[in-house]
C-alpha cells in the first residue's frame, strides 16, 4: 500500500489487497532496465578478466 503497488478492498470484516497491474507493469520495466545495465557490466567485467 505504501509504494502504490496494491491497494485496499474492505469485504465485510476482512481487507482484501488487489495489485494495480499499470503500476507493476512500470516496476517491471525499471527492474528490467536495471538488468540490462547489470548485464553489460558484467559483460564488461568479464571481457577484462578473459584478458589477463
Amino acid at each position: 500500500v505504501e509504494v502504490g503497488l496494491i491497494y485496499p478492498v474492505p469485504v465485510g470484516r476482512e481487507i482484501r489487497y488487489r495489485a494495480l497491474g499499470s503500476r507493476l507493469d512500470e516496476l517491471a520495466g525499471a527492474l528490467s532496465r536495471i538488468g540490462d545495465d547489470w548485464e553489460r557490466r558484467l559483460g564488461t567485467i568479464k571481457r577484462i578478466a578473459e584478458r589477463l
